[in-house]
């Protein structure tokens, strides 16, 4: 049964369309979400297999694993299968159909290296793919892992649309709720919403239920999924296989994306760009720091913001018993490059504008000179 007398009935869908390339209904209208593919990737020139004195490729003394000079052909497009991939983790492997490549024929893959307009970019178990190939520095060692991952023959990887065919939806797929976040852990990348009252719904559907991470809509910028305790946000319903009700779609309300940017409180936005040189870059967290060439020219809110957080970053380390890195540098991430393709490393000259947010100081429009 359902509720009688209701404040309101369901919010129909808002104008932008889900991803995927799907048709939501919008107070009679209706409207395709057509997203332009980012440009691909042109990983540097390389040769495939560098081998040893004896004629042999080299191999790393750990599985998975290769040695600092081990050379991998970054335009060659090679082809494999998905063997695992963790969904709320955003990675997997796959295992190469050209063997002796790599050791052991098995690359890693990291969702932001998976060509899609999904929400949560995946792979699943079985899937034919091509990639190219890209040798990464991490915990000390070297490996290589896929990048540029696409269906075979190049489009790009699609598999929203097959889940959500799937579902077993509240209302039709195109119903939009409004809700309040109770709470969200980003490290687990899980939390749950509490329905707003005054919906026509079937009793059964509680008043709280779950958000997963890879429901959430956080835009191109290439950043995790985040949410805010309290912030309103928009979504479907739907059931899921055990039975339990969930969040599906979820957006700001009217559709937009729910981006970092918004989630931290970005303020403070320079006009005047600044200079500096790359002290750290991590590829696959999507981070590093910057110092500024000349930290005294830096705008006062900027400044003593920046010296907060470097209080805090000395704080933690001191706790932890170490020394804080990079002190004084600014903060910047992958989505806040002009090019976010474009790959930094230490070193590099740059160009910049700041903002200010909840988290303290941080670089956007990053332009690599």
């Amino acid at each position: 049964m359902v509720k009688s007398a209701p404040k309101r009935a369901p919010k129909a869908a808002p104008k932008k369309a889900a991803a995927g390339g799907g048709k939501k209904q919008v107070a009679g209208k209706v409207s395709n979400n057509k997203k332009n593919m980012p440009a691909q990737k042109k990983p540097s020139v390389k040769k495939a297999g560098k081998k040893d004195k004896d004629g042999g490729k080299k191999q790393a003394t750990q599985t998975g694993t290769v040695a600092e000079d081990f050379e991998v052909d970054g335009m060659e497009r090679y082809t494999g299968e998905c063997v695992y991939f963790n969904r709320t983790g955003g990675f997997g492997f796959i295992k190469m159909a050209q063997e002796g490549i790599v050791p052991d024929n098995k690359v890693m893959c990291h969702w932001r290296e998976i060509r899609s307009e999904d929400r949560w970019p995946f792979l699943h178990k079985g899937l034919a793919v091509e990639f190219n190939l890209e040798k990464a520095k991490r915990g000390g060692v070297f490996t290589v892992k896929a990048a540029a991952v696409s269906n075979l023959g190049g489009e790009p990887i699609a598999l929203q649309d097959e889940i959500d065919e799937k579902r077993e939806f509240v209302g039709e797929k195109s119903l939009r709720f409004l809700g309040n976040v109770k709470f969200y852990d980003f490290g687990q990348g899980f939390g749950y919403v509490r329905l707003q009252d005054g919906y026509d719904i079937d009793d059964a559907v509680p008043e709280e239920f779950r958000i997963d991470r890879a429901e959430i809509t956080a835009g191109d910028d290439g950043s995790v999924p985040r949410l805010r305790p309290g912030m309103e946000i928009e979504f479907g319903i739907f059931k899921t296989k055990q039975g339990k009700y969930a969040c599906y779609h979820v957006t700001l309300p009217g559709g937009d994306a729910i981006t970092r940017a918004f989630v931290e409180g970005r303020e403070n936005v320079t006009d005047n760009t600044f200079q500096g040189e790359i002290s750290m870059w991590s590829g696959n967290k999507g981070f590093g720091w910057i110092t500024p060439d000349k930290p005294n020219a830096l705008p006062a809110v900027i400044k003593a913001a920046l010296d907060e957080d470097t209080t805090k970053r000395k704080d933690k380390a001191k706790k932890q018993g170490k020394k804080v890195d990079f002190p004084g540098a600014i903060y910047v991430r992958t989505g806040d490059k002009t090019s976010p393709g474009e790959r930094l490393n230490k070193g590099d000259k740059v160009e910049f504008n700041l903002y200010t947010d909840k988290q303290g100081v941080g670089a956007c429009n990053v332009v690599k000179l």
